[in-house]
């Protein structure tokens, strides 16, 4: 599957039985539970909803790929109580489990690959998402440019599409209303949701234990005691983040040393370390600038981030320009 394993969701407090109808991810075994208008007219016709291609864009936005990628990448900086218990009875926060977990993992198949000629070098991680990381404001959408005049979103939407807050709320059963958007002209001309949709979790909370959710315990909202409803308290909590320098770069640089160390046990040539970010949101999340040096640098490193042919992929066809 593509994608966190799934202890790694249940070590972040996911109730994964409840993903679907509080609209924080979509999996094929749960699709056709949602409040999608495929899935609820699926529902009405008593047949089963097929799985929609090409819907990642949409899941990585969603409550559950968002905090995990958030917690991954910054957890020590923005769930900073956030704490496990590592193998050897240390308390650590998330983010170092996580990550050392996946460096861990890559550095055991990359044993098993170690001196074979054919191989070159070795990637980080296939299109990386920030999640939360530099979202300039959680009541809007994702992928937002920091840049001085930016108009607000820009993530592909594909389906229902809540914005961080509508997600975070939706996680703990709260009633919203949410934007359902189509791969057409009202998204990418228009740019507007094809329709308002309720979503009514009906009470279900994505999170175990006391049901809440992690963002609500760091203050990024809480319930208002007048309303009984959710405040959003800081919405640019995760905002004013180069993600490639302060997040991205210093996990390279880790998971580089440690495929390294495994890489030249026996091999006489230097292993190259291809090295990408999220393909689509270039204003939110630059390439960073990276240094050849060793001691505060990434040798060797390859620029490995992809492109996609808008036109070609839209249109399903192709041009000879």
């Amino acid at each position: 599957g593509d994608g966190a394993p799934l202890w790694t969701l249940e070590l972040a407090g996911f109730d994964v039985e409840n993903l679907r109808e509080c609209e924080a991810a979509l999996t094929k075994e749960t699709y056709g539970r949602g409040h999608g208008t495929e899935e609820r007219e699926s529902r009405e016709k008593g047949k089963d909803a097929s799985f929609p291609k090409m819907i990642w864009p949409t899941n990585y936005f969603k409550l559950a790929c968002a905090t995990m990628f958030t917690l991954f990448w910054a957890g020590e900086r923005f769930a900073p109580n956030f704490t496990v218990d590592d193998k050897e009875g240390n308390e650590v926060n998330i983010q170092t489990y996580l990550q050392t977990h996946y460096i861990n993992a890559m550095a055991e198949l990359l044993k098993h690959l170690e001196g074979l000629d054919n191989i070159v070098g070795i990637g980080t991680m296939n299109e990386p998402s920030p999640g939360y990381i530099n979202i300039a404001d959680l009541s809007k959408g994702f992928a937002q440019s920091p840049m001085e005049g930016s108009t607000g979103a820009t993530e592909l939407k594909y389906g229902l599409a809540p914005t961080p807050f509508q997600g975070m709320c939706l996680g703990e059963g709260f009633k919203r209303i949410v934007g359902e958007w189509s791969n057409g002209l009202m998204q990418h001309v228009l740019g507007r949701a094809d329709r308002r949709v309720e979503v009514d979790p009906k009470g279900k909370s994505v999170w175990r234990g006391d049901g809440r959710c992690i963002w609500k315990k760091t203050g990024v909202w809480r319930i208002d005691p007048k309303t009984n409803g959710p405040e959003l308290v800081f919405p640019r909590y995760f905002a004013n983040v180069d993600f490639g320098v302060e997040c991205y770069l210093p996990f390279a640089r880790n998971y580089a040393n440690a495929m390294r160390q495994v890489w030249s046990l026996s091999s006489k040539t230097e292993l190259l370390i291809f090295v990408e970010l999220p393909p689509l949101e270039f204003s939110s999340t630059p390439f960073p600038e990276i240094s050849s040096s060793p001691s505060d640098g990434l040798p060797n490193a390859v620029n490995a981030t992809h492109w996609y042919d808008g036109v070609t992929l839209f249109t399903q066809s192709w041009k000879s320009y």
